[in-house]
């Protein structure tokens, strides 16, 4: 999967999240130890140098911006819960 796909996918997952627990599901999907982002990440391993470093800066970038999206969420849920 492309990290734009993931970008998309998760975004959409994290908007509709109507719970604290399905947004826990959706980051442990994109985010977790066996997420898609950290299969990404896993895989850069056989790649050349250049390659690597262009992919590897995307997906961290990627698992930084998903991760503000997360909080953000999680906040806005907590906010609507009171």
């Amino acid at each position: 999967m492309s990290l734009e796909t993931i970008k998309i996918e998760a975004q959409k997952a994290i908007g509709e999240a109507p719970d604290l627990k399905t947004l826990q599901e959706v980051f442990k999907k994109y985010l977790d130890k066996k997420g898609e982002l950290t299969q990404v990440l896993r895989s850069l391993e056989g790649m050349p140098k250049a390659e690597r470093a262009k992919i590897g800066k995307e997906a961290n970038d990627l698992k930084v911006f998903l991760q503000k999206k997360i909080e953000e969420k999680k906040s806005s849920l907590a906010d609507s819960s009171r």
